[in-house]
């Protein structure tokens, strides 16, 4: 209050006379850095402004001089700046997300520092500098003050937008503002708005999105357009915006947030080439500085270099130490935890995995909300990834393999796969273990096997999660597993309890118990991990001993059996006909999602279910199936049918399928065969000739009956003897 007292002071007292104020500037590491010389002792007040800052100098009318300004700096923090000398008042436009921190150095110098990231909490800098607090002390300097002693409110310049390519010393065309009625000054308060207004029209033109016409004559009005359809609003919609094909799209995630940029996680950039113990000194220097204030752009450099070495739980004490309380401080505790292969508590990169930058990268290795592949940019992930420092695709790569496969994308897996592999680690335990699992994901087991030799053994984790992936290659194959891989799957249980590996360790137990013959142990745990029910099964079908099998398998389980294949049901099924249990087999193969074919007609026929054999063969026209069929029309007593499917199959069961049928006619076309010398007196004309009339008599005729009658019997005999004996049971006699 004293400040603006002492103001109205100096106004109401008479005229000032112009300070000349040299104007320097300097560019400096994390921050830019202007100086004001004002010569001598001045009051000021620092605020926002709307497109920046503004310094206003307080009972001083001051000229700064700003043509020196950017001859040592650039444009990546001030874009812009402009004196108004009859309020002396020094706009500041930012062209980076930066705040600005003035103190005077001494009596009559003012410094202003353009630091990287948001201002403190609580700065005083970040109020509005309101324009109704402008003494008008233009007036008082050209000797206009008012008779009144009023105090009067000076009006900015409008915004002009052509003015801005005027150069100095030419003549100007006509500007469109200068064609146009002035804009009423009536509210002074209103000025700001005009002027933004008139920035975003002249923005919009630039982007060719409208167009500026000027009025061809003073006092022509345009035409009425109809503005039926017409939106008028403060702001933009939520993914939507006027754009140009030279205006770059702001890309969305999944959920419509906003995906973060590839310039904000570029981490090769993050640190220089050098050892760790330099890079970890270096920034702890200039961490704080005046008033013992942290530095925010040291603070983030600090916590990148960390990340960029894979230091995530330094990143984290380092923030917690010097908090920024800012949106780049949550992404760095995200990359924090992802690095350090913990579960991302922020989950500041959730709904990011479509986005097209390095984002999906992250969001890939940290989203929980992530099911599928299709809730992934893979091309983004995989360009995310290539552009990671060496040790660091050494660090995540392994755990962004498991989270392809997990998600079902192998492709995807063995591309990261062969990234690390130019990275020149091939050779470790982690790799190889990659290796293994994308192997498995692809269908081969043995070669996952293969490349779990190269891991190490011993209580960490990845030779824990090597001896996981090890059952699990064996339960693939089909093969089992040793009493000594079960022994130290139990002892490591014990050394990862608080692991997120332990639920795994736990599960492969069982797997491992299952294959090794112990299914009493198996089965009494499945009650709490219901989950690996399937396995056991799998193991008991391929691996278990008929013992085994009748113990577990009668009476079937009920209901169904999660997760378990038809190829396991049916492999129990086959085993349990082939014990001469069809009853048994029938139950199980009904567990299965097949309801016909072979197996259930096999079964059928050994339950002396002719007609359920015949429906489960439907349709069926391989060898197997008409082989069923035919025994199936035999055991209904259709043997007609039945030789005509055995001689499809060039069976010599047709011949006792015809013989059955008493079908000796048929059965005498067929050649070489035993039944031949059967079959011709058998399909000899009954009744007497006239031969045997008027050659024989009675006796002669009753002798020849009975030779005729002991030869056909020794034509049986011979036939018995000749044919399969597993058919002789079924001629009838």
């Amino acid at each position: 209050m004293i400040k603006y007292t002492l103001a109205l002071f100096l106004v109401w007292a008479g005229p000032l006379f112009a300070v000349p104020v040299q104007v320097t500037s300097g560019e400096h590491d994390g921050f830019t850095r202007i100086v004001l010389n004002f010569g001598a002792q001045v009051n000021w007040e620092f605020g926002r402004a709307l497109d920046g800052y503004r310094f206003r100098s307080i009972g001083t009318v001051a000229e700064y001089d700003l043509k020196p300004i950017f001859d040592r700096i650039g444009k990546t923090r001030l874009a812009a700046i402009s004196a108004n000398s009859k309020t002396s008042e020094l706009d500041i436009g930012f062209a980076c997300g930066c705040h600005a921190i003035p103190f005077e150095f001494r009596p009559g110098i003012i410094v202003i520092d353009l630091r990287d990231g948001p201002a403190p909490n609580g700065s005083s800098f970040e109020n509005p500098l309101s324009v109704a607090n402008q003494a008008d002390v233009s007036k008082q300097t050209a000797g206009q003050q008012s008779e009144e002693n009023t105090l009067l409110l000076d009006v900015q310049p409008s915004y002009d937008w052509v003015d801005r390519f005027m150069v100095k010393g030419t003549i100007a065309p006509p500007s469109v503002a200068s064609q146009a009625s002035p804009l009423p000054t009536s509210n002074p308060n209103l000025q700001p708005l005009r002027d933004q207004l008139l920035r975003q029209l002249s923005r919009g033109a630039s982007e060719g999105v409208i167009d500026l016409a000027v009025q061809k004559a003073k006092g022509t009005l345009p035409p009425k357009v109809a503005l039926d359809d017409a939106r008028v609003a403060l702001g933009e919609l939520g993914g939507v915006a006027t754009k140009t094909v030279r205006a770059p799209e702001t890309p969305l995630g999944s959920d419509g947030a906003k995906c973060v940029e590839n310039s904000a996680l570029n981490v090769l950039e993050w640190a220089e080439k050098a050892d760790t113990s330099t890079l970890l000194s270096q920034d702890m220097v200039t961490l704080v500085g005046e008033f013992d204030m942290p530095f925010a752009e040291a603070v983030t450099r600090a916590a990148k270099v960390r990340i960029y070495l894979g230091f995530g739980a330094e990143v984290r004490l380092v923030l917690e130490a010097f908090p920024l309380g800012s949106k780049p401080e949550t992404m760095l505790k995200s990359l924090s935890y992802i690095v350090d292969g913990e579960a991302d508590p922020t989950q500041f990169f959730a709904g990011q995995g479509r986005c097209t930058t390095s984002a999906a990268l992250w969001a890939a290795l940290s989203d929980k909300g992530i099911s599928q592949k299709n809730d992934l940019d893979t091309k983004a992930v995989i360009l995310g990834f290539s552009g990671l420092p060496d040790h660091l695709r050494r660090v995540i790569g392994p755990q962004l393999i498991d989270r392809l496969l997990n998600l079902g994308d192998d492709v995807s897996a063995t591309t990261i796969r062969n990234i690390v592999f130019r990275s020149g680690v091939a050779a470790s335990s982690e790799v190889s273990l990659a290796e293994a699992k994308i192997d498995l994901a692809k269908g081969h087991p043995a070669a996952a096997e293969g490349h779990l030799d190269n891991t190490q053994n011993g209580a960490t984790l990845t030779a824990a999660e090597a001896l996981v992936t090890r059952v699990k290659a064996r339960i693939a194959q089909g093969l089992p597993v040793d009493k000594t891989t079960v022994t130290g799957l139990a002892a490591l249980q014990s050394e990862m309890v608080n692991t997120p590996l332990a639920a795994e360790i736990a599960a492969a137990i069982i797997h491992a118990q299952a294959a090794s013959g112990d299914f009493a142990a198996a089965f009494a745990a499945l009650p709490d991990h219901p989950k690996e029910a399937a396995v056991v099964w799998r193991a008991l079908s391929e691996l278990g001993d008929d013992a085994a099998l009748l113990t577990f398998s009668l009476p079937p389980p009920n209901g169904l059996v999660a997760g378990l294949t038809d190829k396991s049901i049916n492999t129990i099924s086959v085993r349990l006909l082939g014990l001469g249990l069809p009853d048994a087999a029938l139950e199980w193969a009904q567990k299965g999602a097949v309801k016909e074919g072979t197996l259930l007609a096999e079964i059928h026929l050994a339950r002396r279910d002719g007609r359920a054999a015949l429906t489960a063969l439907d349709g069926q026209s391989a060898p197997a199936a008409m082989k069923i069929r035919a025994q199936a029309f035999s055991l209904l007593g259709n043997h007609s049918d039945a030789a005509k499917d055995f001689e499809l199959l060039s069976d010599e069961a047709q011949s006792i399928e015809l013989a059955r049928a008493k079908d000796w006619e048929s059965l005498a076309k067929i050649p070489d065969t035993p039944w031949m010398a059967l079959t011709r007196d058998l399909t000899r004309p009954a009744g007497k000739t006239k031969e045997d009339v008027d050659t024989f008599g009675p006796l002669s005729r009753g002798l020849a009956l009975a030779d005729k009658s002991a030869a056909t019997r020794a034509d049986i005999e011979n036939l018995l003897m000749a044919i399969d004996p597993n058919l002789q049971s079924s001629v009838q006699k």
